[in-house]
């Protein structure tokens, strides 16, 4: 029998082409030809489905990596599609292993994650560290908190992995102003238009745009509907949309949620790349942003939305590079040494922390 520890008080033991996944000596999972079986607490965290087994055949690969954030080994499962497409994510992780030196636990990380592959009968990959040399910067990201337009990120554990990115509550106070606002006109036109049909009121002769004056309270009566189909679409908006963006570096996630509803998700396996979008003044510097996007490049021209940053921001607290900022229309890569404004730094977080995927900028003038 062989045994191995890992992180967080998990214990790992192969016997007989069977690979077993414990946690404080409770089992959590297991591993064999016949498929992988887990506890319903292991299910839950990973969000797998009910009745506590993956066949085989929904298993791709086992997959080990290094992650530079966290400086630590990862294995996990690649699921198949189907299985991806209902979870969210195609990346399980199963446990991890901090390595800042790379190469303490990397033969120990990668002999166990090919007991795993070996018990399942599937392909074991394992990810190369990235040089050192391309992650060293040596300029420092603006400090958190950052805020961009109605959304601000946030640091939630000491261990610099985990953010989240929340919407302000003024937003909601401008949505409800502004529905408020649409109902009362709503009223207004669908009231005159009213009184006018029953009542006696004249309606005028001349001095109108249509051709017909009796159409009058048709028209207001349509446009109290129209006003009162944008005060629901609104009321729907409002209470529906995404107002927290969770950043997850140990489960190698990012998620929008409502509330604690999880309505996307998009694993570290999935991601390709982040685009920040954003429309700026060309001849002023910093460049103000007048409007901004965040996406998450999923590939094969596949993007998840993630937030939008509709009110302007100076960027005059935001600490300039001293490279000179290429401020031509079109797409330009970010990193460390060219941020120039909060979005694009929350953009190279999130980049970080999921393993220094690509940041790009595509920048257009207003």
């Amino acid at each position: 029998m062989t045994q191995v520890s890992a992180a967080d008080n998990h214990t790992i033991t192969s016997l007989q082409g069977r690979w077993r996944l414990q946690y404080n000596d409770r089992p959590l999972a297991e591993a064999s030809p016949r498929g992988f079986r887990y506890s319903s607490r292991f299910g839950t965290t990973r969000r797998l489905p009910d009745g506590g087994t993956l066949q085989r055949g929904q298993i791709k690969q086992v997959v080990l990596g290094w992650q530079h954030t966290d400086e630590s080994w990862h294995l996990g499962l690649v699921l198949d599609a189907d299985l991806s497409s209902e979870r969210g994510s195609r990346w399980c992780e199963l446990v991890h292993w901090p390595d800042p030196e790379i190469s303490v636990f990397q033969d120990l990380a990668q002999s166990t994650g090919q007991r795993l592959a070996q018990s399942l009968g599937v392909p074991f990959y394992v990810i190369p560290p990235q040089p050192v040399e391309k992650l060293i910067s040596i300029r420092d990201l603006p400090d958190l908190p950052l805020q961009f337009g109605d959304w601000q990120m946030e640091r939630v554990s000491s261990d610099k992995r985990r953010f989240i990115i929340k919407r302000s509550s003024s937003w909601m106070v401008r949505q409800l102003t502004s529905i408020a606002w649409y109902f009362f006109w709503c009223l207004v036109y669908l009231a005159v238009s009213t009184a006018t049909l029953v009542s006696e009121i004249a309606l005028p002769r001349t001095g109108t745009l249509i051709p017909n004056p009796e159409w009058l309270p048709y028209l207001g009566i349509a446009t109290g509907i129209g006003l009162l189909i944008i005060v629901l679409f609104r009321i729907f908006h409002a209470f529906t949309s995404i107002d927290r963006i969770y950043i997850d570096g140990v489960r190698g996630e990012i998620s929008g949620k409502r509330s604690k509803r999880t309505r996307w998700s998009v694993s570290r396996m999935d991601l390709q790349s982040i685009f920040v979008s954003e429309v700026v003044k060309k001849r002023k510097a910093p460049p103000p942003t007048e409007y901004g996007e965040l996406n998450l490049h999923l590939g094969g021209g596949k993007f998840q939305f993630v937030l939008i940053q509709d009110t302007p921001e100076n960027n005059d607290a935001v600490p300039q590079p001293s490279v000179e900022i290429n401020r031509t229309k079109g797409l330009h890569e970010v990193t460390r040494d060219t941020v120039h404004t909060e979005l694009q730094a929350a953009a190279v977080y999130i980049s970080e922390t999921m393993g220094t995927v690509p940041v790009w900028n595509d920048i257009r003038h207003g």
